[in-house]
């Protein structure tokens, strides 16, 4: 099996608003972080049968998103997976594993609070799974960071919740009990 290339990549940002501008204006410099890279898809399908696909993985700050073909060559095409990176997420090295007559470094993540989402993703050299685990690595801390940051809005919606949930629970209550 071949080995796939793997690129990093930063950016500046260029977006307007938010908490990134906020940053920028103060003179800190913030910079989207960007990897991707051909890796080996590994799963079970429906049917219980194990597969090994050549995917096109692209980490974009805290979004990971799979597709079958490079987006930098075929502008437009939509992925065929996508998630999120939060503070919940591990990634483990499972180390080597034989996977159609060649040898694969895997990595396995999944996320700490529901172990049914998780997934695993294989390389052709202990180096480039090294750099995928710190790729997810600094697109946690990136995910954290902008947690940590958190906008007014999303505090207040937040603050806003947890009341509408005090007030359900004082009308819960003040029912009158039915004998």
């Amino acid at each position: 099996m071949e080995s796939p290339s793997v690129t990093k990549r930063a950016s500046r940002s260029s977006e307007s608003g938010g908490s990134e501008s906020g940053a920028e204006e103060k003179g800190c410099s913030r910079t989207r972080f960007e990897y991707f890279g051909w890796v080996y898809h590994l799963g079970t399908n429906s049917i219980g049968r194990e597969f090994c696909h050549l995917r096109f993985l692209y980490i974009r700050g805290k979004y990971v998103m799979m597709y079958k073909h490079d987006p930098h060559e075929n502008p437009g095409i939509k992925p065929i997976r996508r998630g999120v990176v939060g503070d919940t997420l591990m990634v483990e090295e499972l180390g080597r594993r034989k996977v159609n007559d060649g040898d694969l470094y895997v990595l396995r993540f999944y996320n700490r609070l529901d172990e049914e989402k998780k997934g695993e993703i294989a390389c052709g050299t202990a180096g480039e799974t090294r750099k995928w685990m710190e790729a997810f690595d600094q697109a946690k801390q990136h995910a954290e960071f902008e947690l940590s940051q958190g906008s007014t809005r999303n505090r207040l919606s937040v603050e806003d919740e947890s009341r509408a949930t005090c007030q359900k629970i004082i009308k819960l209550r003040k029912t009158p009990k039915t004998k």
